[in-house]
């Protein structure tokens, strides 16, 4: 199974935790040719492909089937599971990984500015482990 690359809600341990079901070990990455935005009147971000852009978040290498049953309920029908190559900040080389990008309908749903994960922190996530820590592979919500 291929690695997850994460960059908004899910690289809070507690929330990627809630999400997989157990604690997930994740390392920084980058992700090229991509940037993150604000997804309009919503606590999280989304990501669309752009030259010359890059992504900083994690990887996580230990996601097994059931994990990523709840991480695919959890992102929704916003998104759409990629093939991505991401760059370790170890210096690890590149890594083939999956990413969840923004289905190019919704694309117009994304602002023209970066999802500041500090705001995050601060304003939406007690509230959000809340409201996603039950999420299941049935019936996931984001």
């Amino acid at each position: 199974m291929l690695p997850i690359f994460v960059y908004g809600t899910l690289q809070f341990p507690d929330i990627a935790a809630a999400v997989a079901g157990r604690p997930l070990q994740g390392r920084g990455a980058r992700l090229v040719g991509y940037a993150r935005f604000q997804v309009q009147r919503a606590p999280f971000p989304g990501i669309a492909p752009r030259p010359g852009a890059r992504v900083d978040g994690l990887v996580y290498e230990d996601v097994d089937a059931a994990a990523l049953a709840r991480i695919d309920a959890f992102e929704g029908e916003l998104y759409r599971r990629e093939r991505v190559c991401v760059e370790p900040h170890d210096g690890d080389g590149p890594l083939q990984a999956q990413t969840y990008v923004v289905r190019p309908r919704w694309r117009s749903a994304l602002r023209d500015r970066d999802w500041d994960p500090e705001a995050f922190a601060r304003e939406w996530h007690a509230a959000y482990l809340r409201e996603f820590g039950g999420v299941s592979a049935a019936g996931g919500r984001r």
